[in-house]
C-alpha cells in the first residue's frame, strides 16, 4: 500500500462519521433501510438498540461483511447472538473495524426484557478499543439504552441512545471522543406483507439526519427493502431469503460523493420453526 493511499484512507476514517453517521455499526437489514434500526427487531439489535432483542424467544446468531465505498481498508465484521431466558434476553456482540494502521473494535453484552405487552426496554454495556499504529491504543466502557413502545399491532415506534454519558479514551496523550448516537423511530405494518419506516438520527456533533424505509414480506421467505435518507443523499436496496433455519441478507447504499457501499449477512436460528 502506498503512502498516499494510506493517508487517504486514515482521514476517511476519522471522517467517515460526517459523510455517513453510524451506517457503520449497523447491519445489512438496517443498510438496505438507509440505515434505520430503532423499531427493528432482529439479532442486529445488539449493535444498535438493544429493546429490539426482548421480542425473541429462540436463540440467534448472525455474521456479517460491509465494505463501505469499494475500499477493503474501510471494511467492518460483526458477530452477534441473542439467548433468550426466563429473566429476560442476552445479547452479545463483537464488531471490527478499519486495518492495520488504524483499527477500531467494539465488545457489547446487553439485557432486554418486555417491561408489558406494549413496551420492551434495553440496556447494553459496550467496550470500545481503538488501535493506531502511530500512537498506540485505547480503550473505554460506555452504556447504551433502548425502548420500543407498540400501542397497537400495526404501530411500532423506537427510541434509542448510545454514549449517553459521552465517554472519551486516551490514546497515548491524545483525547479521542467516542461518538454519541441518539435515534427516534416509527415503524407502520401498512399489511402482513408491507411496512413503511421513518426516523431520526443524531450524531454528537452533527445534525440530525431523516431517514425513510419501506420493506416488503413475500411469505415470511423473501424481503424487498429500500431506503432513502440524507443530507448527503444516500440510496439503498436490499434483499433478504430464507433458507430454512438460515436467513441470508444483502443491502447496497449509494452516496452521492463517495460511492457504493455494499453489506451481506447470515443469521442461524438455532431452533427450527414449528
Amino acid at each position: 500500500m502506498s503512502k498516499n493511499l494510506a493517508a487517504i484512507i486514515i482521514v476517511l476514517l476519522y471522517s467517515c462519521n460526517t459523510f455517513c453517521q453510524n451506517s457503520l455499526h449497523n447491519s445489512p437489514v438496517s443498510n438496505a433501510l438507509a440505515g434505520i434500526y430503532s423499531t427493528r427487531s432482529d439479532v442486529w439489535s445488539a449493535f444498535q438498540n438493544p429493546a429490539g432483542n426482548a421480542n425473541f424467544n429462540k436463540v440467534s446468531s448472525g455474521i456479517s461483511y460491509s465494505m463501505p465505498y469499494g475500499i477493503k481498508e474501510l471494511s467492518s465484521q460483526k458477530i452477534a447472538s441473542t439467548l433468550p431466558t426466563k429473566i429476560g434476553n442476552i445479547g452479545a456482540s463483537y464488531q471490527s473495524f478499519g486495518f492495520s494502521l488504524y483499527k477500531e473494535q467494539n465488545i457489547s453484552l446487553s439485557y432486554s426484557k418486555l417491561i408489558t405487552e406494549k413496551v420492551a426496554a434495553g440496556f447494553q454495556l459496550n467496550y470500545a478499543n481503538y488501535l493506531s499504529s502511530q500512537s498506540g491504543n485505547g480503550g473505554q466502557l460506555y452504556s447504551s439504552i433502548g425502548l420500543q413502545f407498540q400501542p397497537i399491532k400495526q404501530l411500532k415506534i423506537g427510541a434509542s441512545i448510545t454514549n449517553p454519558e459521552q465517554a472519551s479514551l486516551t490514546i497515548n496523550t491524545e483525547e479521542v471522543h467516542i461518538p454519541s448516537y441518539y435515534a427516534l423511530g416509527i415503524s407502520w405494518l401498512a399489511s402482513d406483507q408491507f411496512s413503511l419506516s421513518y426516523e431520526f438520527d443524531k450524531q454528537s456533533d452533527y445534525r440530525v439526519i431523516s431517514k425513510f424505509g419501506l420493506e416488503y414480506n413475500y411469505q415470511n421467505f423473501l424481503w424487498f427493502r429500500g431506503g432513502i435518507s440524507g443530507k448527503p443523499i444516500l440510496y439503498s436496496f436490499g434483499l433478504g431469503l430464507k433458507l430454512k433455519q438460515f436467513i441470508v441478507d444483502y443491502a447496497a447504499s449509494f452516496h452521492e460523493a463517495l460511492g457504493m457501499t455494499s453489506s451481506i449477512g447470515l443469521t442461524f436460528n438455532w431452533h427450527k420453526d414449528e
